[in-house]
């Protein structure tokens, strides 16, 4: 097998006092001919001016508009010259030797062509292994936990119909479900990326899922779309919890009919509680739900 050839694609909007930090854990990497793209999704403070500045090396495309992470990830997939396309958040740097760890982990697994995706842990990650092919289950069992760095293989990605959704909010997963669905998702428990926790606001913070609540419901409800079949017959746990999650973000939103039309569906089991207490909250104004939703998720550490 000849050694990989490997791009490392960054997709950035307005976090320029970031994203220097992840670029320059890219360039650092002692891999040889890595290629380093950075996709700007529409910023509109100091990025543009940083990111030519002070790293010329580094091929720069920008999004007159932002259209969300998803779009940015595919243009970056779309023009990298290297076969592997390693996807890093900008507020996530690459550990020391991460890319020769993966260009060997690739070395290794002979199979490793045959698999759009591949993914190596980041610093909060963790698989009951130190190797598996993970499939949908795994997901759906919540085998794997924490966050993984997905290592692209290009040309076979796109050519089986791939592509990051077009969701502004957490449709990766979906996309991993679908992968491993097919495919499965060679999956290695070794770290090769520190997820950063310094971003003034970080998409799983409370104050942005309530702005952005439309679009975390309606995340929900295209995964009920594609898997409510399957999760409701062999999953009815995480089932509940995705009627239960687009109908606390509807109410964020201020739509109380499609809320009180996905908990119509969750009034059983063991989570009944958050049923009924989501319905008491669709009878009160908007402020309460979002007071609650905030107390809530200070309670989980979240």
């Amino acid at each position: 097998m000849p050694r990989p050839k490997l791009s490392v694609v960054i997709t950035t909007h307005d976090r320029a006092a970031l994203v220097g930090r992840a670029i320059q854990s890219a360039l650092s990497q002692d891999w040889p001919g890595v290629e380093v793209i950075v996709v700007d999704d529409g910023s509109r403070d100091a990025t543009p001016e940083l990111v030519r500045g002070a790293y010329p090396e580094v091929r720069y495309l920008r999004q007159a508009t932002s259209q969300g992470p998803g779009p940015a990830r595919n243009c970056g997939i779309r023009v990298a010259v290297n076969e592997w396309v390693l996807i890093l958040d900008d507020d996530d740097t690459l550990l020391p030797h991460a890319l020769t760890r993966v260009a060997a982990a690739i070395e290794a697994f002979p199979a490793a062509r045959d698999y759009p995706v591949l993914q190596f842990a980041r610093t909060n990650g963790t698989a009951p292994q130190e190797y598996l092919v993970a499939r949908l289950h795994d997901y759906l069992s919540e085998t794997l936990r924490g966050d993984f760095t997905p290592v692209i293989q290009a040309r076979l990605f796109t050519d089986r119909g791939f592509a990051y959704p077009s969701l502004r909010v957490g449709a990766e997963a979906l996309l991993w479900w679908q992968v491993a669905e097919r495919y499965g998702i060679p999956t290695w428990a070794l770290q090769v990326a520190h997820v950063g926790t310094d971003a003034p606001l970080r998409l799983t913070s409370p104050e942005h899922q309530i702005a952005s609540a439309p679009e975390y419901a309606r995340l929900q409800e295209v995964t009920l779309e594609r898997f409510g079949e399957l999760l409701a017959a062999r999953y009815p746990d995480l089932y509940v919890k995705k009627r239960l999650g687009a109908a606390a973000y509807w109410l964020l939103a201020g739509e109380r009919g499609k809320a009180r039309m996905h908990l119509r569906h969750t009034v059983r089991g063991r989570h009944l509680f958050y049923s009924l207490a989501l319905w008491g909250l669709s009878a009160l104004p908007r402020g309460v739900t979002r007071t609650a939703f905030v107390a809530y998720r200070r309670k989980l550490g979240t």
